[in-house]
């Protein structure tokens, strides 16, 4: 697909259609005929996410936005206000990512490509429509388009204070970057790197002032990892919720639906 690899934000007025959102409904596939995916419920741990912690007042960056879907929940989260940058390395799922940008006005730009302060390129491509690695490119020709982080804010005019990294266990190249010390609030979707997590990353959040305020177990397949919230301890008082467990009561949603750790 032959297209920028900066789709800024279309600007769309009102909200947009947000998977797994209906009014005050909350459910696995409400809105799903809506978006383009092989699998409209995969990624409803992190639209949980989402709504448990991302304002309208917040600037964020999603790394591995494929098709879009989480990035439409964190644009809802944000009442559509455009400060949001969805990053998607993978030509392959670009159409669709923009199409359900355009079909359900979601309002954030797309970076099809990296934000990393060195080129990265594509590892080898996964067969599956999920699980798409990047490493850095050392020279090859096929490096992807990059920009850094600070590149992406000047673009839109303000500095990211969350971030949401579900992809494929790129946290080592997101650290690298050295965004995550200015943020208040960080999303994991814990897979890939297993217990390199609890071993290495948890304490390194944990020393540059994070405190885990969410654990759950992925929804559908437990073996495949977990999704975390951590904050700022400066911010606890001002969350609306405190915990996975607390979210999941006040939402009245089923355990089965939401299998929180904390």
């Amino acid at each position: 697909m032959n297209v920028s690899y900066w789709q800024s934000s279309p600007g769309f007025t009102g909200l947009p259609i947000a998977p797994g959102r209906s009014g005050d409904r909350y459910g696995l596939w409400l809105n799903c005929l809506n978006f383009s995916s092989p699998d409209c419920t995969l990624e409803w741990d992190e639209w949980n996410l989402a709504r448990a912690f991302v304002t309208p007042a917040d600037t964020v960056i999603e790394f591995g936005a494929r098709y879009g879907l989480t990035s439409c929940a964190l644009a809802d989260a944000m009442n559509n206000s455009g400060r949001l940058v969805s990053v998607e390395p993978d030509s392959r799922a670009f159409g669709a990512l923009l199409r359900n940008r355009q079909a359900n006005r979601c309002n954030f730009h797309a970076m099809l490509g990296t934000v990393h302060d060195e080129p990265l390129a594509l590892g080898h491509l996964s067969r599956f429509h999920y699980d798409q690695k990047t490493r850095l490119a050392h020279g090859r020709s096929d490096a992807l388009p990059t920009l850094s982080f600070r590149e992406v804010e000047a673009k839109i005019g303000s500095k990211f204070t969350c971030a949401l990294i579900d992809c494929e266990g790129c946290i080592r190249l997101v650290w690298a970057t050295g965004l995550i010390h200015q943020l208040r609030l960080v999303m994991l979707e814990e897979d890939i790197l297993g217990r390199e997590y609890s071993k290495v990353w948890h304490p390194r959040l944990r020393v540059a002032g994070f405190v885990r305020v969410w654990n759950a177990i992925d929804h559908r397949n437990p073996r495949t990892g977990n999704h975390s919230a951590w904050v700022k301890s400066s911010i606890l008082g001002s969350l609306k919720y405190v915990s996975c467990s607390e979210y999941r009561t006040k939402r009245k949603l089923p355990r089965r639906a939401l299998r929180c750790a904390d």
